[in-house]
């Protein structure tokens, strides 16, 4: 009997053994599992931030862009200011001459007129 009664100590040994094992099995694939459902969760994160990443790539080359056309713009304006503040200043320079001719012309023609005026006042015509 006392091999009986041992035999049964250790089918219970093993059968709990066996329990317990069963038990860390179905513990394991649920970690498993679950650290299975994070790396699809980092996964899918990884792909949000790529696509995101890119989405700012884009966006700053459209700012590149823009920067470089408003400051070519404003280059091309202080360019196009400062044309033509010199031209307004070379065409003053160049056609005083001319604008002081008119200008004298113009007063001997109203002198003239004005002694014309005047004759005229004192003659009988």
């Amino acid at each position: 009997m006392g091999n009986e009664s041992g035999d049964g100590r250790i089918m219970e040994e093993i059968g709990g053994l066996l329990v317990h094992a069963k038990q860390a099995q179905a513990a394991l694939d649920k970690g498993l599992a679950a650290q299975a459902q994070q790396a699809e969760a980092i996964a899918r994160l990884i792909i949000h931030a790529e696509l995101v990443l890119k989405q700012l790539r884009a966006e700053a080359e459209q700012i590149g862009a823009r920067a470089q056309q408003a400051g070519t713009e404003a280059v091309r304006d202080q360019v196009r200011e400062s044309l033509s503040a010199n031209v307004g200043k070379a065409a003053g320079i160049a056609f005083a001459p001319l604008v002081n001719g008119f200008t004298q012309q113009i007063e001997d023609a109203r002198r003239a007129a004005s002694n014309r005026s005047r004759r005229a006042g004192g003659e009988i015509f």
